[in-house]
């Protein structure tokens, strides 16, 4: 558990909101369950991060991080993140 912990900090370190033109926010618990989300579907941090950065068919060929600027595209990206993990359609 101390890993996954490490995994999503150092995420959450390298993403900043105001690269992606999102605005800052208080709280930031949609992108932590969001990228909490990701490394637990794919289960390996590196396989997590390489899928958070390739443009996907789902997301409008965007790259996921490019939505979890703001709360409504996090929510995009768990989405597609639960299809994945449970066999769905998107």
């Amino acid at each position: 558990m101390e890993k996954k912990a490490n995994s999503l900090e150092n995420m959450l370190s390298q993403f900043d909101p105001l690269k992606h033109g999102g605005e800052v926010m208080s709280g930031k618990e949609w992108l932590r369950d969001t990228l909490r989300m990701a490394i637990d579907v794919f289960n390996d941090h590196d396989k997590a991060t390489q899928w958070l950065r390739e443009p996907n068919a789902s997301l409008g060929n965007v790259a996921p991080t490019e939505l979890l600027a703001d709360e409504q595209g996090a929510h995009s990206v768990r989405l597609v993140l639960n299809a994945i993990a449970t066999g769905g359609v998107v």
